[in-house]
């Protein structure tokens, strides 16, 4: 399985997300779909973990993690005000 990504181009990550999570998410956290796949990677297919760490990262004013060592060290932050959180409206995947 491949997920589009822009103009035509498809990933080869080893973790896909489905589209509708893919669009989902990125239209909470306006990133690409190119760094969104890329943290899925860094994640390991985790999807709770995806979300938490968006979360985390938006809240820490944290930029896109490079690495996995950049990606744990965002999720060790401390968030003593809370601003950012993904919506309650995630695709029902049992409906797909």
């Amino acid at each position: 399985m491949s997920t589009q990504l822009r103009y035509g181009h498809f990933s080869t990550y080893t973790y896909e997300l489905d589209s509708a999570q893919l669009n989902w998410l990125t239209d909470q956290t306006n990133r690409s779909n190119s760094q969104t796949m890329w943290l899925f990677q860094l994640v390991e297919g985790d999807w709770e973990a995806l979300k938490a760490y968006e979360e985390k990262t938006k809240n820490t004013w944290s930029g896109c993690a490079g690495t996995k060592s950049e990606l744990e060290r965002v999720m060790a932050l401390e968030v003593s005000n809370p601003w950012f959180k993904l919506t309650d409206d995630e695709p029902d995947l049992n409906l797909l």
